[in-house]
């Protein structure tokens, strides 16, 4: 566990697992590759402008504010590393597998619902 990382695979082929990535990743390629020349030696400097401005002036609909706005109040009620430290019990946690299908039939021997 290094820097306090757990590792938490998900199946291949779930993007509605990591729908946060794959909805920028979908906005990216149908904002902005869409209308540059990818031949253009600039490109990567406008993808950064780009960025820049999708994550400080552009107000994203689903939060109705800009998502550095969301980042800075969300970064207020996440709680201190000591206090996550303190409260965290290594024996409530399930070693997992890597082979989802495997790690959930041993959820399953072991009573656990945990996955679903």
């Amino acid at each position: 566990m290094d820097f306090g990382i757990k590792f938490r695979p998900i199946r291949s082929g779930s993007p509605h697992l990591n729908g946060k990535v794959e909805r920028v990743q979908r906005t990216v390629k149908e904002e902005f590759y869409a209308a540059v020349d990818l031949g253009d030696p600039e490109l990567s400097l406008k993808l950064q402008y780009w960025v820049n401005h999708y994550d400080y002036r552009r107000t994203y609909g689903a939060i109705v504010m800009t998502p550095i706005k969301k980042y800075c109040t969300k970064i207020m009620e996440a709680p201190y590393w000591e206090d996550v430290s303190n409260n965290y019990d290594d024996s409530s946690e399930r070693i997992k597998e890597r082979d989802y299908f495997k790690d959930l039939k041993v959820a399953r021997l072991q009573g656990r619902n945990e996955i679903k």
